[in-house]
C-alpha cells in the first residue's frame, strides 16, 4: 500500500479507526456551519454509532463542539492552534530547503524560492554553493522589483493588462543594473515571451555577474503561487542557451514542493501572517 507521496506502508501497522477519525475532521473542515451526525455518516459511508464515538472523543479533547440549536458538529479554534506552527515561514523553509539543496548540489547552481508580496517579489529561501560551502544566502526575506528578475517576470506574466499598468505606474521601471529593463514596450514583449515559453530569464538585470532562469510553481488548479529559480555566475564563456539545461530539474523540483508550498502560502495569507 502506498501513501500520497508514493511511500510504501505496511498494512499491519495501520490503525483504520484512526484513519476514519481523521476523515471526520477533514470533512468538518470543509464546512462553515455545523454538520449533523446523519449527514457526516452519509458522506463518509460510516455508521452513525462509529461517527458518534469519534465526535465524542474530539469534543472531550476540545477539537469539536456540538451546536445546541442544530445539534450539528463543527471544529473549534483549537484545531487552528494545532496546525499554525506547521505553516510558519520558518517551518516552511525547513520543509522545502532539502529540495533546493538537492538541486543545487546536483547542478552546481544557486536555487531560490520566491513568492509574490504585493507588487514585489520576496525571497522565501535561497541555497547556493559559490564559495565552496552550501549555505543559505542573506537574500532570504529580501524584496525585489518584479521586472528585474526571472521570478518577478513569472509573476508579471500572470497579471492582467490593468494589473501590469498599475505595476508600471506605481512602481516604475527602476534600473537596478545597467541590464535592467526600463523600457515599457520591451518589458511587455518580454512578458509575452514568458507567457508563450513558460519560463523567464534574468540576464544580469538584478545583480551584475549572475544570470538566472525561473519557472512557476502552480497549485492543483493551475494558479501560480510562487516561482523557483536557479542562478549561476555569468562568464565570458557562458552561452545564452546555458540556462535551458536547468529547465527539467527546475520543473521536477517545482512539482515536488508545490503541494507543501500551496497549503502553507494559503494558510499564511488567510491568517495575515507575514512572509518576513
Amino acid at each position: 500500500m502506498k501513501n500520497k507521496k508514493g511511500n510504501f506502508m505496511h498494512e499491519q501497522y495501520l490503525n483504520h479507526s484512526t484513519i476514519k477519525a481523521f476523515q471526520v475532521l477533514e470533512l468538518l473542515s470543509k464546512y462553515i456551519q455545523p454538520v449533523k451526525l446523519s449527514e457526516i455518516a452519509r458522506l463518509l459511508k460510516i455508521s452513525q454509532s462509529t461517527i458518534l464515538r469519534f465526535l465524542n472523543s474530539f469534543i472531550a479533547a476540545g477539537y469539536v463542539y456540538q451546536d445546541n440549536e442544530t445539534l450539528g458538529y463543527a471544529l473549534t479554534y483549537k484545531v487552528q492552534k494545532l496546525i499554525a506552527p506547521l505553516f510558519s515561514i520558518e517551518k516552511l523553509r525547513v520543509m522545502i530547503n532539502p529540495y533546493l539543496r538537492i538541486m543545487s548540489e546536483e547542478n552546481n547552481v544557486g536555487v531560490c524560492i520566491v513568492a509574490l508580496s504585493g507588487l514585489e517579489s520576496i525571497y522565501i529561501d535561497t541555497v547556493y554553493d559559490f564559495d565552496g560551502g552550501l549555505s543559505s544566502l542573506k537574500h532570504v526575506g529580501k524584496k525585489a522589483p518584479l521586472h528585474t528578475s526571472g521570478s518577478g517576470k513569472i509573476f508579471l506574466s500572470t497579471f492582467t493588462e490593468q494589473e501590469l499598468d498599475t505595476y508600471i505606474k506605481n512602481k516604475g521601471l527602476i534600473r537596478i543594473t545597467e541590464y535592467s529593463i526600463t523600457n515599457e514596450a520591451y518589458l511587455r514583449e518580454e512578458i509575452e515571451k514568458v507567457k508563450k515559453e513558460g519560463f523567464a530569464r534574468d540576464r544580469q538585470e538584478c545583480e551584475i555577474g549572475f544570470e538566472c532562469i525561473s519557472v512557476p510553481i502552480k497549485s492543483p488548479e493551475g494558479k501560480t503561487i510562487a516561482a523557483i529559480s536557479c542562478f549561476y555566475k555569468k562568464t565570458e564563456n557562458t552561452s545564452d542557451d546555458f540556462a535551458l539545461k536547468f529547465l527539467s530539474p527546475l520543473h521536477r523540483t517545482a512539482d515536488c514542493i508545490a503541494g507543501t508550498l500551496c497549503d502553507a502560502l494559503s494558510f499564511l495569507k488567510g491568517h495575515s501572517i507575514s512572509l518576513i
